[in-house]
């Protein structure tokens, strides 16, 4: 009876793991995440995934205080600079095709102007949601803003497949204690101006 059992609860995680799997495939571009799907604070939009969630990195429903507030709708991510170090957001999968230039960003804001606190602001890309991939596409040292700003660039795949996007923030304790992140996107077909940037990924 028990290894009749245990042979039912491999095949329902299998099934489990399976239904999960095919919940996460790759979205197509255009891609925008404005967080309006989450329902609770410090929930995710489905296939994301973030570092210190719920600490480091927190999502909100509406506005908060000192500053935490969504670029568009209700619903938004924010960093908290009382947590030390690099923490990441991470789209879900996204296919890319090599060759094609796309343009990526998202709206971000501080709630002191001129505080120190914050020592980057950046967007990445690798092959999976964690750090061992990731490399940068655009960044700025000393986010400091007030108003509501965009943070985007351009960028190239050599080669077709599933990436990942990642908005990256790094905090030092002090100083404006959050800065929020909302709207962030990936489109395409992008022209390329004079003396911007483009990175091409291998």
């Amino acid at each position: 009876m028990k290894k009749h059992l245990s042979k039912i609860f491999i095949l329902l995680n299998f099934i489990f793991l399976k239904e999960i799997k095919s919940q996460c495939t790759a979205a197509n571009i255009p891609y925008q995440e404005g967080f309006e799907s989450i329902t609770i604070n410090n929930q995710l939009p489905a296939c994301m995934v973030a570092t210190g969630l719920g600490s480091a990195v927190t999502t909100y429903t509406a506005p908060a205080s000192q500053g935490r507030q969504p670029a568009n709708g209700n619903c938004f991510a924010a960093f908290a600079s009382s947590v030390s170090g690099t923490n990441y957001i991470f789209s879900r999968g996204l296919n890319l095709v090599a060759g094609i230039t796309y343009s990526t960003g998202f709206w971000w804001t501080t709630n002191y102007i001129g505080s120190i606190g914050w020592q980057s602001l950046s967007i990445m890309m690798g092959v999976n949601q964690n750090t061992t991939s990731l490399q940068i596409l655009t960044s700025i040292t000393n986010p400091m803003s007030g108003p509501l700003q965009v943070l985007g660039g351009t960028f190239t795949v050599a080669t077709s497949g599933v990436y990942y996007i990642a908005i990256a923030a790094t905090s030092t304790p002090g100083g404006a204690p959050y800065l929020s992140v909302d709207d962030f996107f990936v489109s395409m077909p992008c022209t390329v101006l004079a003396n911007q940037a483009l990175l091409t990924l291998s």
